[in-house]
């Protein structure tokens, strides 16, 4: 009998201070919430990738004489490129600049934004290259 007295004891002591999640208190019921419970409405749902969409704007480049090219970039070009010739200049409508650069026999395509600072390079690789 004390044996069963004394697991009754211990078995309500530990309930006081056990709560399982599903017993937390809500905002309706009191002040508090457990900070264990995560209700299932606030979890962040997996979305297909199928379903989302964005709008992504083409860089379209027109034909620029090479004299309307701004300082910055003839500059930073010159200094880039030593020894190449501009053989052709477009403006894009995020007003960056695609330069077609000549040396000899090799050609690169170089990408500059408005205040000269070089965006990347592209290698223009020759047809006879191609062939060989």
């Amino acid at each position: 009998m004390k044996n069963l007295v004394t697991n009754v004891l211990v078995m309500v002591s530990l309930s006081l201070f056990f709560v399982p999640a599903s017993a937390a208190v809500t905002a309706e019921g009191g002040p508090f919430m457990s900070r264990d419970t995560i209700r299932e409405d606030t979890l962040k749902k997996d979305v297909p990738s199928q379903n989302l969409y964005f709008a992504q704007q083409e860089n379209v480049y027109t034909a620029v004489e090479t004299a309307t090219l701004p300082e910055a970039v003839t500059k930073a070009a010159a200094a880039k490129y030593t020894g190449y010739t501009i053989e052709a200049a477009y403006k894009g409508s995020a007003n960056d600049y695609k330069l077609i650069l000549k040396k000899d026999d090799a050609k690169v395509t170089a990408y500059f934004s408005e205040a000269g600072e070089f965006v990347k390079e592209e290698t223009v690789t020759s047809p006879a290259a191609m062939q060989g």
